[in-house]
């Protein structure tokens, strides 16, 4: 019975990890479509006073 306990939460622990894991990687990929937005907007607005 202890034994099962332990077992379960080391899976428990595992599947945290691999939680925040993914969690880590989407906040970077957000991060980097923020930023890529944030120079797609620069741009327009470049070219917005560009056709003026």
């Amino acid at each position: 019975m202890q034994n099962e306990t332990t077992q379960q939460q080391a899976d428990i622990q595992q599947t945290m990890l691999i939680v925040l894991h993914t969690m880590q990687q989407l906040l970077d990929e957000a991060k980097g479509l923020r930023r890529q937005l944030t120079q797609d907007c620069q741009l327009q607005v470049t070219f917005k006073h560009a056709d003026r």
